[in-house]
């Protein structure tokens, strides 16, 4: 099959690896659509140590099932599918206490090692807890952005502490992550301002429903209009940054 293999700092290539070969507890997916997040670009730029050269990209991905091991029940051939980034232990204590599975010191971390590549590649190997099934009314491009929408809502609903129509929310940066950010605080009635420099972002945040855009580029005193639109509201927490970068979602 053909991959991607990310072996060093820019160095990316295309290369011609053997075709996986599922274990009875594996289930091998032919990938239909990959994103490429901010994630995989640091890696190759070298800005940050996420990644473990060298090894296959790509935690962004949907496919279809193309065969299944011996032990597989959940999923079938010709079922379409995402999967899960971090897969925990279940057996430390950290697991045991409910955390996170990003909390787990022994998770497995799809699309960053060559023990666990990811999806930017013609095939991928999964494991049956990874996988979840994508609606028939889910396009394989659309299910590609699962990870990145999960992103958003548990910054939004988990650290965040939710959204509701009393609130006055404020997006620092309309990328991928921060317009489902925006998205998912709109669905919970709460107003949105969007603040961002960039013109082809700004216009698709006020096409995707943001109720005030702002260009703190072109407006020096950016804090106030916030302050203006939400009624005062958030002065403790505006006041301590000199500039949008200083609290950045995307």
């Amino acid at each position: 099959m053909k991959a991607a293999v990310l072996r060093g700092v820019h160095d990316l290539r295309l290369e011609t690896l053997a075709d996986p070969v599922p274990a009875v507890d594996e289930v091998l997916v032919r990938v239909r659509a990959a994103g490429l997040c901010g994630t995989d670009v640091h890696m190759w730029e070298g800005t940050n140590q996420e990644g473990t050269f060298p090894f296959v990209p790509g935690h962004e991905w949907s496919g279809e099932v193309v065969k299944v091991g011996a032990d597989i029940r959940s999923v079938s051939v010709g079922d379409r599918v995402v999967a899960e980034v971090p897969i925990p232990c279940h057996i430390c204590a950290n697991c045991k206490d409910g955390m996170e599975p990003n909390m787990c010191p022994d998770f497995e971390l799809y699309g960053f090692s060559w023990d666990c590549p990811g999806g930017m590649a013609e095939y991928t190997l999964a494991r049956e807890e990874r996988l979840f099934k994508i609606p028939d009314n889910v396009s394989f491009e659309e299910a590609a952005l699962v990870e990145p929408v999960s992103v958003a809502y548990h910054g939004v609903w988990g650290s965040g502490g939710g959204a509701a129509p009393h609130d006055r929310v404020v997006v620092f940066g309309a990328g991928p992550i921060g317009l489902f950010a925006m998205l998912s605080c709109k669905a919970s009635g709460a107003p949105v301002i969007v603040v961002e420099p960039q013109s082809y972002r700004k216009s698709m945040a006020r096409e995707l429903g943001a109720d005030v855009v702002i260009d703190h580029q072109q407006t020096p005193d950016w804090v106030d209009t916030v302050r203006e639109v939400t009624g005062g509201g958030g002065k403790r927490l505006l006041s301590t940054f000199d500039s949008p970068q200083d609290c950045d979602v995307t």
